[in-house]
């Protein structure tokens, strides 16, 4: 098994999906010791969530965005996975799977899945991330208002609600009572368990254990989002996402490093430049 992860250096944008779409085609050779890394099998993601945007141009023209689902879904005999440190919003994703399927990608529980412990991003998360207006005020950060940095402080506070979770209504149940406990939100959670029935069943066929693919065979990929400088540790604090895009699960055997030829920052916050 090797493993190969593509990071963005810059603040995103920079063809992490279109450097991916290259490893299938091409793979890749180790300068150092000239080992060929070829035929991926597995691309995952392992933080952030629909707040990222990959848009992929495929052989035959189409152009289709991933916002969470890993890239390698337009090729076939590829397993996609999502990893504990992503957090899904499940009616965001279905609309994403749907307009896969629209665009004649298969997406299934045998080419995709979503580990148990990934968090769950609700309808409560989007609204205290700015969805109905800005949760900052004058010091909005420029976030994408999916709810991704309130969805991830309940994590670090461990009152989140997981995938596996989720999942089981009863148990969805019990988690959303132990939210309300400890942050003192007014969750009706009847009406959640209603609002999210239909997700629950269309999403439970997707649940998979990524420690699976620890001891896998073939090439593994792992597809960051965002980027370096939006990192919450390494980038311009505040003004960063609430994961670590340069942070993986495991040690990679290579990691590659993806700049673009000019700059761009998304969201707001400081953006020096140089002129001359």
């Amino acid at each position: 098994m090797g493993t190969i992860a593509v990071i963005g250096l810059q603040w995103g944008d920079e063809g992490k999906a279109k450097v991916i779409d290259y490893l299938f085609d091409h793979g890749y050779k180790d300068p150092s010791t000239c080992n060929e890394y070829r035929d991926p099998k597995i691309v995952f993601r392992y933080q952030g969530g629909a707040n990222a945007g990959h848009t992929i141009v495929t052989k035959d023209g189409k152009k289709v965005v991933s916002h969470i689902i890993p890239s390698g879904i337009t090729r076939k005999g590829v397993r996609n996975i999502l990893f504990p440190g992503v957090v899904v919003e499940p009616h965001l994703l279905l609309e994403e799977i749907a307009d896969f399927r629209k665009a004649g990608y298969d997406v299934s529980p045998e080419n995709f899945g979503i580990d148990g412990r990934a968090a769950v991003t609700l309808e409560f998360h989007r609204k205290e991330d700015g969805w109905t207006g800005g949760a900052y005020g004058d010091n909005d950060l420029g976030t994408t208002g999916k709810g991704i940095g309130a969805t991830y402080t309940d994590r670090a506070t461990r009152i989140g609600v997981n995938f596996a979770e989720f999942l089981d209504e009863e148990s969805f149940r019990k988690a959303l009572e132990r939210n309300i406990e400890k942050s003192r939100r007014k969750i009706d959670v009847d009406e959640y368990a209603r609002k999210y029935a239909e997700a629950r069943e269309a999403l439970r066929d997707f649940l998979f254990d990524s420690s699976q693919v620890l001891g896998a065979s073939g090439l593994l990929i792992a597809e960051g989002a965002q980027a370096i400088m939006l990192d919450v540790e390494w980038g311009t604090y505040p003004w960063v996402t609430s994961s670590s895009p340069s942070r993986l699960p495991f040690d990679a055997d290579h990691r590659i490093g993806i700049v673009k030829a000019y700059t761009t920052r998304v969201g707001t916050g400081p953006f020096p430049t140089e002129l001359g």
